[in-house]
């Protein structure tokens, strides 16, 4: 069964979650480790009603700008989204900053159907005080994307396939698959893996991924100077960390002129 990693109003503290029939409960990082304070302050929870409320990832990218997945933005429970949290590790913790959000922007091609175009920017009322990621991919930067990269996940929510959330933020290291490889182990188009669009990250024996309520988050790599860049935005998968089932991410650089875009001026 193909998984949005989406999260519909979940509580951090493990209460249930409120979702629509066709939403899989919510999962954070497996595997991995919990990241230590301060290591991504561009991190961010999208959250409904309040901070202990998760419902997607995001990446700052600019002081008002967060980069998320566009089905987190289509999949929002009444009263939808109210704010993004930044600087903080715990969802339930102190310091960081809580910031409502002044509005969103969907890719306008975005395509549910197959996860196409699957990027969305939330506008913030104020900027942020913490840092935006270094960059993100454009196009011409293949090496990137190139099989076997050391890429990097992080996120909240289950530690496990339809375990229970962690109220820690979570990080892991995951190896980018080629884009044939990846189509082959979900067996091609039907599943909607687009080349042009898609990059899938994961092990062939699984037991580390990205899942449901990380969608939106960030896939992280290092450009020349050793800074972490955005290079995909969390998307879709099957499972959790089943075997040869990896993450499957919105390629950032071929998305690169809408966050252009949403950050001109910004």
């Amino acid at each position: 069964m193909r998984r949005t990693r989406i999260t519909p109003l979940l509580a951090a503290a493990g209460a249930a979650a409120i979702m629509s029939t066709s939403t899989i409960p919510a999962s954070g990082v497996v595997g991995g480790t919990f990241a230590s304070n301060g290591e991504y302050p561009w991190m961010a929870a999208v959250y409904t009603l309040d901070p202990e409320f998760l419902f997607c990832g995001g990446t700052l990218v600019k002081p008002t700008v967060v980069i998320t997945a566009a089905h987190c933005i289509l999949g929002l429970p009444a009263p939808g989204v109210t704010g993004v949290m930044l600087g903080r590790t715990t969802l339930d913790g102190s310091g960081g900053e809580e910031i409502p959000v002044a509005g969103f922007v969907i890719h306008p091609l975005f395509n549910a159907a197959n996860n196409t175009f699957d990027i969305a920017a939330v506008k913030l009322t104020r900027p942020s005080t913490q840092t935006p990621i270094a960059g993100w991919a454009v196009p011409g930067q293949e090496s990137l994307y190139a099989a076997g990269v050391s890429a990097t996940v992080t996120g909240w929510g289950l530690t496990k396939e339809d375990g229970d959330i962690s109220n820690a933020l979570k990080e892991a290291s995951v190896p980018i698959v080629s884009d044939a490889q990846c189509a082959d182990w979900y067996g091609g188009a039907p599943l909607g893996i687009t080349a042009s669009q898609h990059i899938c990250a994961g092990f062939a024996n699984g037991g580390t991924d990205t899942c449901q309520g990380d969608s939106g988050g960030p896939l992280m790599v290092r450009n020349a100077s050793n800074q972490f860049i955005l290079a995909g935005v969390t998307s879709w998968g099957e499972g959790c960390a089943r075997r040869e089932r990896p993450g499957v991410y919105s390629e950032v650089a071929t998305l690169s002129s809408f966050i252009t875009a949403m950050t001109t001026g910004a």
